[in-house]
């Protein structure tokens, strides 16, 4: 039985979000297995019992990560509506719900599908916002993107400014993560 979570990396830490791997945060605290009338709900109730015992574990050795089953009323109220807001939560919860729906319905045939698609509008947009991939790219037929040139770590810091798509200089990230150590 498989579990989807998400790991946020947000301006107050690490959260991650436990979907159905387990529906309380006491659970997770104690190592506590649910109630025996879980079983009617799951298929699996070892993996049930395996999920809550490694995201204990993961509890102790990570506890600056906060653990948030989006299930339980009180990590709800706690980390989400008090802390990241219903607003940031609203776009949080709709973007796993879509990687969800992908996880259960994206295979085989449908799968590459989406995965061309994706790669497709990635390089669009890398096309139409990135003037060095608009000169690294030239002459080159986008649509075959698994042909294109590609970049090693020397040419994207050589040609930085030019490569982001937010015209961010090399020099103010340099002094970002200066002033961000000290």
């Amino acid at each position: 039985m498989w579990q989807m979570g998400l790991l946020a990396h947000t301006e107050r830490g690490q959260v991650l979000f436990a979907a159905d791997g387990c529906w309380l945060r006491r659970a997770i605290r104690e190592n506590r297995p649910p109630a025996r009338a879980t079983a009617f709900f799951v298929d699996d109730m070892s993996a049930v019992r395996d999920t809550i015992e490694r995201l204990h574990h993961f509890a102790l050795a990570c506890p600056d990560v906060k653990l948030v089953p989006c299930h339980c009323p009180e990590a709800f109220r706690e980390e989400v509506e008090q802390r990241y807001g219903l607003a940031n939560f609203a776009r949080l919860a709709q973007h796993f719900v879509r990687a969800n729906w992908r996880w259960q319905h994206l295979q085989g045939a449908a799968l590459e599908r989406y995965q061309e698609e994706r790669a497709q509008r990635m390089v669009a947009y890398a096309q139409a916002h990135s003037p060095f991939y608009r000169t690294h790219w030239a002459g080159h037929d986008l649509r075959q993107w698994r042909l294109l040139p590609t970049v090693d770590k020397a040419v994207m810091m050589e040609h930085f400014s030019t490569f982001n798509t937010r015209g961010i200089s090399h020099e103010s990230c340099d002094a970002s993560g200066a002033s961000s150590r000290t």
